[in-house]
């Protein structure tokens, strides 16, 4: 803090310490928003920044509260709705979050940050259709989001509609080619219709791009395993358990190859 800092405004204050917090300097930002509000406690851009800030920081419990204050001070501020439900969302406040995000929905309903998160809260909370409707609303509003896509694409599938969710990771495919993850999904979704070689195409894919992901090697192995081909899903599997190294707790693997070794023994 130099010495002309002394004579700034509280709008001023406010101001740099957006600025910190946009270039990811939060205890900067932190500083210079603790300054705004001692000036000018009714500063709802600070109060609102210094919210986030925390968020940003770990602290969630008191980003809230600030977002509260902004809330106190104007009911209707979309974005401090939005961004309530998304911290209490990190919380694992999944009810609290999906009443905040309704709320920011209610007052703009067509705020695709919000109709995005409260589908992957709703779709966590096993309401597929409802999680859904959410993304149909966003894909209404913009036809070409891939993610809602995508996320469309995994309800569908827990919903066990396979060929239903196949189109929506084809679109999203269209719009994003080189996701390594719907391609996964892609191939799991056509394992399920037990189109086998299409599966593993999909999965080879991910290979080209990625060569060590780990789950489309697991999938290609769970893959190899539905056609009985028992070495190729071992080779597989072993690939899978070489180049995780970043995802200890993904023991899938590690599981497939002892069933598989047990098979190979009969």
């Amino acid at each position: 803090m130099g010495f002309f800092d002394l004579f700034k405004s509280p709008k001023s204050w406010s101001i740099k310490g957006y600025k910190l917090m946009r270039k990811g300097k939060y205890e900067e930002a932190l500083i210079y928003l603790d300054k705004a509000l001692e000036l000018n406690p009714g500063d709802i851009n600070a109060l609102h920044n210094k919210g986030v800030v925390l968020s940003y920081l770990g602290d969630g419990e008191n980003a809230v509260s600030f977002l509260d204050k902004v809330l106190e001070l104007n009911p209707e501020n979309v974005n401090a709705w939005h961004d309530k439900g998304f911290i209490l969302m990190e919380l694992g406040k999944y009810d609290e979050s999906i009443k905040s995000f309704d709320r920011t929905l209610e007052l703009d309903p067509k705020k695709v940050p919000s109709l995005y998160s409260k589908g992957i809260l709703l779709g966590k909370n096993k309401k597929h259709q409802e999680s859904i409707e959410c993304f149909d609303k966003i894909l209404e509003i913009n036809p070409n989001n891939a993610e809602a896509w995508f996320s469309k694409g995994l309800n569908l599938l827990s919903l066990e509609k396979y060929e239903e969710a196949l189109n929506c990771y084809n679109k999203s495919l269209e719009l994003d080619p080189n996701n390594t993850m719907t391609w996964n999904n892609k191939g799991n979704t056509l394992e399920k219709l037990e189109k086998h070689n299409e599966s593993l195409e999909c999965f080879e894919k991910v290979l080209k791009i990625d060569p060590n992901n780990f789950e489309a090697w697991y999938l290609k192995g769970e893959t190899f395993k539905g056609l009985q081909q028992y070495n190729e899903a071992l080779e597989c599997y072993n690939k899978s358990v070489e180049v995780n190294t970043d995802n200890p707790d993904f023991q899938f693997a590690s599981k497939a190859k002892e069933e598989v070794l047990k098979l190979m023994e009969k």
